[in-house]
Order: structure tokens, then sequence, then C-alpha cells
């Protein structure tokens, strides 16, 4: 795990590397932003079909290729018997962008449709709790109040770490061809917990608390699921973390303490760091003054959405004068519902001077005057 850059850069870091492999990584980095500079800033395609036939193929093709990689310890070659549930895999492509809404790297998600699975055969518990949103802003608050550090950190397909509790099949993805040794085969059996399965996120959340609090000494905060602590010792600051299924944040009054936990962490998982600065698509900006969460590329996406990219800024979130009705005639079919929703989406993680208008505009979903 690389230590984490705050500040300025460590010029012993550059220093080791030659000039040849900064060379390389330049032209690399130049080449990447190149190719996601003129990617097209639409949907990405829905099937493995589409992909191919876009002008971006060559970057879906590796960001496929790459999750595949991720599978090659998690399932494995059979031959059908003809009394196996095959559940079939779904392609799941998407557009990472950065906290202005660019694309920065094409994702592919292998996921298993969950929805073929029987209950009490090919599952059993399927609920798994995340980090609250208020929980997460109240953590931030007290570690920025008392000048601590922050990092963010995601784990790499980790839903693959966990093992599954049941037996299942599958069969083989799109794009997916058998190995030689095993061209016989005409299924896969999944021995690894995957995304879209019913127990995947139950299975991984065991998993990773496990690690946290048997070997890391974290302690989860009962009123507050995905919350972890490390009292502070004679040797040893506090430390809190917390968890939204893949993604972390990590706080500390010691830079030391954080690096050698996100080391341990990647003794067991493969995972990426950074500080702190986007987080479940929120812009976060912590320093000694004041603590900024904003979703500029939510925002900007919704006003889009719904045909107000060119609306005039307000300084009030609502006019008074307006008053709400609802209709009494037929029900009128509109985005009123998914408009108010993307609202609420907003209001509930960084625009809480919204939430009065959002309640009135929600008494009238069913049927907007």
């Amino acid at each position: 795990v690389p230590p984490i850059r705050m500040g300025t850069h460590d010029e012993s870091h550059f220093a080791k590397s030659s000039w040849e492999a900064s060379f390389h990584n330049n032209i690399t980095n130049a080449i990447a932003d190149c190719a996601f500079a003129v990617m097209n800033d639409g949907p990405a395609p829905r099937s493995y079909k589409a992909a191919m036939a876009s002008a971006e193929r060559k970057l879906w093709k590796r960001a496929i290729e790459d999750e595949y990689k991720n599978f090659k310890d998690a399932w494995k070659p059979i031959k059908t018997k003809g009394d196996e549930n095959l559940l079939n895999f779904i392609l799941v492509l998407s557009k990472k962008r950065d906290a202005n809404g660019h694309v920065t790297k094409c994702k592919a998600r292998l996921c298993i449709d969950g929805r073929l699975q029987r209950e009490g055969i090919d599952y059993k518990e399927t609920y798994s709790p995340v980090i609250d949103q208020a929980v997460m802003r109240m953590a931030i608050a007290i570690g920025a109040d008392a000048g601590w550090h922050f990092a963010q950190y995601d784990f790499t397909a980790a839903f693959l770490n966990a093992g599954n509790d049941v037996r299942l099949y599958a069969r083989p993805p799109p794009g997916y061809v058998f190995p030689k040794e095993h061209v016989d085969c005409d299924a896969i059996e999944l021995t690894r917990a995957c995304y879209g399965e019913k127990q995947a996120s139950l299975q991984w959340c065991k998993l990773v608390k496990s690690v946290l609090v048997e070997k890391l000494g974290f302690e989860e905060c009962r009123s507050a699921p995905c919350l972890f602590t490390k009292a502070a010792t004679k040797t040893s600051p506090a430390v809190l973390t917390l968890l939204h299924v893949d993604d972390g944040i990590i706080m500390s009054s010691s830079l030391k303490i954080m690096e050698e936990i996100l080391a341990c962490m990647g003794k067991q998982f493969k995972i990426k760091t950074e500080p702190l600065s986007w987080h479940l698509g929120l812009k976060i900006d912590v320093n000694k003054d004041d603590i900024r969460a904003t979703s500029p590329a939510h925002v900007q996406a919704m006003l889009k959405r719904f045909g107000c990219a060119d609306a005039n800024v307000k300084e009030t979130p609502a006019n008074p004068d307006v008053i709400l009705t609802k209709n009494e005639g037929a029900s009128v079919e509109c985005q009123y519902r998914e408009a108010v929703g993307a609202l609420m989406c907003a209001q509930c993680t960084c625009r809480p001077d919204i939430t009065y208008i959002v309640n009135r505009l929600a008494r009238y979903s069913s049927n907007p005057g």
C-alpha cells in the first residue's frame, strides 16, 4: 500500500524513480487523459455487444478484461449434470467521473442475476448494514475539530474476497471463452461471493468486520453499525474508520498509525488509498475553519436531466408565494416523482437547506397539480 500523500509532494519519493520510469508514466497518463477527454459524454453501453460496437470499444474491452482477471480465483469451470440451478451473469458498464462530472475511467462490473436464486436453497440471510450519512458527517466533524488527518480507501473487487455459504452455478458470462483444458465444460461454479448475489453483501460484511475487529483491534459502535473505533493507548492515538460496503474513511491524529493500519489491511485485501476528497458522490473539503460537502456532479446531472440546465440561480430554495395543489382530474404522467427523488438525494447528503420545500413537494407525488 503506497503511503498517503498529504499536502506537498514528498521529494524523496520521486528521487527513488528513474527518469525513464517517470517519462513512461507521464506518457501513459497523457494518453489515458486524451482517450477520456475525447470519450463520448453520453451514457455507458447497456450490453457487451453494444460496448464492442461503440467508438470506445478498446477502452471497454480493457475494462472487461480487467474485471475477468478479478474472477481468476472466484470460479471454476464445470460440466453440468442437469440438476443445477444455473444463474445468469450480467455485465454492468459504467463511466466513473470526478467531482466536476468529467469521465476518468471506464468500469466493468460482472454481476450475478440474483432473481433466479431460490430462498432457503441458494441463499438464507441477506441483510447487511452500511454507514449512516448522519454518522459519517458527525465523525468527520469530530475529526476536523480535533485537527486529525483524513484518508479514504476502497477495496478492489471487494465481494470476491468473501466465500459463498452455499453452492452456486452460472452460465458463462458474455465474451468469456473456456480455457483449452476445460473445453468440454458448459457452466461455472462460483467459489466466491459475486456482485448481484442476494447474500454477497452480507458475506463481505462479515469478512471485513472480522479483519477489523479480530486482527486490527477495532471495536464496532453498537448504536452506529459500520463505525469502528480504536481507543487511544499510551503509545498509540485513537483511530476511527467507517465503511459503506467497499468504500471507507479513516481518520486519526497520527498519519503514521493510519498508514500502518492501511498497510495491514493491504495484506488481507487489495485496496487503493488517497487523501479524503471524493467519497460516495460527495466532494469533501476539510480544513481548520470549516467542512464543505458538495455534490456538483449530481446537481448538474439532475438539472440537465430535467431540462433546467439554463435555469437562473436563486438565493432562496423556493418561492413562498407559490401555492401547491393536487390535481383532482385524471392521473398525470410526468417526471415529477423522479425529480423529487433526485432532490431528496441531494437533501439527505449535502443540501439540508432544501429540506422544507422538498417535503412540501413530496406531498403531491401521487398526482401533482
